[in-house]
């Protein structure tokens, strides 16, 4: 396979940034509150594994959570929904800008991050409590999908030293309180911190 540049890379880099905004996705915040970061996550998982082929391969699931999102806001954002629309369509849209940035970088996101992500995702967002606006429950989601990503890997869990473990692990408990409205969360240079995900893995430059 063919290694890309410096040049070519920083080339791609630039064509991102018209691209996707007028910065790049690294540069930018993803905010979003607690009912809506089970679907990120789904579709994390997805685009971050897909990479240049979200598009085709991502599409289903983005129409997906984006559907599932709508009914489970109905219940967590009273009198605030179409902020919240907004600012959760704008995350999705950032996701797949730091995967197309990470892809023209030649970085990529560790398969058990992936896994982890698609455990959470998708262990929040069909739990009953969650549907029904009453809780967001990680005490033992949390556990169970770390161990879950260990067997995939013989038992080891060296995984979790990774530092989007520690940025995107959440645990904990989330009630929905009536008449309280949800803080929102931060993720500071996207989801992923792409600069710092890439320079643990950068792509070998040839002359």
């Amino acid at each position: 396979m063919k290694i890309l540049s410096k040049t070519v890379v920083a080339g791609l880099s630039a064509l991102m940034f018209l691209a996707f905004g007028s910065e790049p996705a690294e540069a930018r915040e993803l905010d979003l509150t607690e009912p809506g970061l089970p679907f990120v996550y789904r579709y994390a998982s997805c685009v971050f594994e897909a990479q240049a082929r979200l598009v085709t391969d991502c599409s289903e699931i983005r129409t997906a959570v984006e559907r599932e999102a709508e009914n489970v806001f109905e219940d967590w954002h009273r009198g605030n929904i179409l902020s919240r629309r907004r600012q959760f369509s704008r995350a999705l849209d950032l996701i797949e800008a730091e995967a197309r940035e990470l892809a023209s970088a030649g970085g990529m996101v560790p398969r058990p991050i992936i896994l982890y992500l698609r455990c959470l995702g998708e262990g929040i967002s069909t739990d009953q409590s969650f549907i029904e606006g009453r809780s967001i429950d990680y005490v033992s989601l949390e556990e169970t999908c770390t161990e879950q990503v260990n067997e995939s890997y013989g038992g080891s869990s060296e995984w979790r030293g990774h530092y989007l473990y520690h940025r995107l692990r959440r645990d904990g408990r989330v009630i929905n309180v009536a008449l309280d409205s949800l803080p929102t969360i931060t993720f500071q240079h996207g989801l992923l911190d792409i600069r710092r995900l890439v320079s643990r893995h950068p792509p070998t430059p040839v002359d």
